[in-house]
């Protein structure tokens, strides 16, 4: 260089060189992860901490370097299912979107990220007969399926079983309070159960550990429950089928929508509908009420 002068100043454009040096997928990950993560729910953070060790083969390679395919595969063999598959694609997204805004890339790749097909199953709840041999089983000793009946008799979700309490519980007036989970309105409802199930509600406040009414991890009672169902011989539907089969046998009985829409703790009408599945039968019957009415 002629002068210092110069020589400083060419430091100064190498320093400005470096500074826009192309991030890797994990480097704008880790901003992503301290600035946006914290503010998402622990399901979806646990679901986006997944989805990031799947990223594991391309997470160090420069985000310019990257093509459609490479995402694509990537997606393509670590993914489990439609769902893994969508939070991979959202978080590289994510990615994608600062290192736009940074000009660092022209494009979001991620976009192009195509899903496998959801192959979603209609919910189904579980059958009279089937409910019927719960009730033997715990007659016969077999005291988890109380959980599985109360469930049913009180429409609540599993993981409302896991956070309740026993000091929630008021077991004079069957009414559980402060362990809706999900929505404002069940977070804000009362739970209430059927007077037949306080027997189960009892043992559980019983054999519960610091007032934790169901002690065992959620790992351990889906295990548990999934043994219980083999077990006592009724078809391996998820636990969540309670709650189906509530509003299924509410509807069954002839109860209004509005009673219906209180028990499951919907805001709208429409969502308990959505719990109801009637069989041929009951629609057999109810065609059968319309044509006896006086002509």
């Amino acid at each position: 260089f002629p002068t210092k002068a110069a020589a400083l100043a060419y430091a100064e454009e190498l320093k400005v060189h470096e500074e826009r040096r192309v991030p890797t997928l994990r480097e704008l990950y880790e901003i992503w992860h301290k600035t946006e993560h914290p503010k998402l729910s622990k399901s979806k953070q646990q679901a986006y901490d997944i989805a990031r060790r799947r990223l594991d083969p391309i997470i160090d390679r420069q985000v310019d370097q990257l093509t459609t395919t490479d995402l694509q595969t990537c997606v393509d063999e670590n993914s489990t299912s439609f769902y893994t598959a969508r939070d991979m694609k959202v978080l590289l997204s994510h990615c994608y979107k600062r290192a736009c805004a940074d000009q660092f890339v022209t494009s979001n790749l991620a976009q192009w990220i195509v899903l496998p097909q959801l192959d979603e199953k209609e919910a189904e709840p579980f059958t009279r007969d089937e409910v019927a041999v719960m009730w033997s089983a715990y007659a016969d000793g077999n005291l988890f399926v109380g959980q599985l009946l109360l469930m049913i008799y009180s429409g609540m979700m599993p993981a409302e079983l896991f956070a309740c309490r026993a000091s929630q519980i008021d077991e004079s007036k069957c009414e559980i309070y402060g362990c809706g989970k999900k929505t404002k309105v069940r977070k804000e409802a009362v739970i209430v159960y059927a007077e037949g199930v306080k027997p189960f509600v009892r043992q559980l406040i019983e054999d519960g550990v610091d007032e934790k009414i169901q002690p065992l991890s959620k790992t351990a009672w889906y295990d548990k429950s999934h043994e219980t169902r083999a077990a006592i011989g009724v078809r391996d539907l998820p636990p969540y089928s309670c709650r189906h089969t509530t509003g299924t046998e509410a509807a069954n009985s002839g109860m209004n929508s509005a009673t219906i829409q209180r028990i499951l703790r919907h805001a709208k009408i429409t969502t308990s509908q959505r719990y109801i599945h009637q069989g041929t039968d009951e629609v057999h019957k109810g065609i059968n009420q319309i044509a006896a009415m006086p002509q």
